[in-house]
């Protein structure tokens, strides 16, 4: 079973009006975790260090792309400047 809406419930409850966004892996993302994470006022963070952005380095952003669209409120990368070519190309 997905642990990601159990861990927001439990982080909002813990660090209340503290939590602004939660770390989450964009494949977890779920319309429900979406809908539950707008209704606490907490966005969805996906951290892309790592795979995702050694892939896009090598000119496959998939796993970015897939992000992108997941719903998530903040990204992290160590490619900024690809990652935002790629954001304008998805919003064109």
């Amino acid at each position: 079973t997905d642990k990601a809406l159990p861990r927001l419930i439990y982080l909002r409850e813990t660090f209340g009006d503290a939590l602004d966004a939660v770390q989450v892996s964009s494949y977890r993302i779920t319309p429900d975790l979406l809908d539950k994470a707008r209704a606490l006022g907490v966005r969805l963070w996906v951290n892309g260090l790592g795979a995702p952005d050694a892939d896009l380095e090598k000119g496959d952003p998939s796993a970015w792309r897939h992000a992108l669209r997941s719903g998530a409120g903040a990204f992290q990368t160590d490619h900024p400047l690809q990652l935002r070519a790629l954001l304008k190309e998805l919003t064109d």
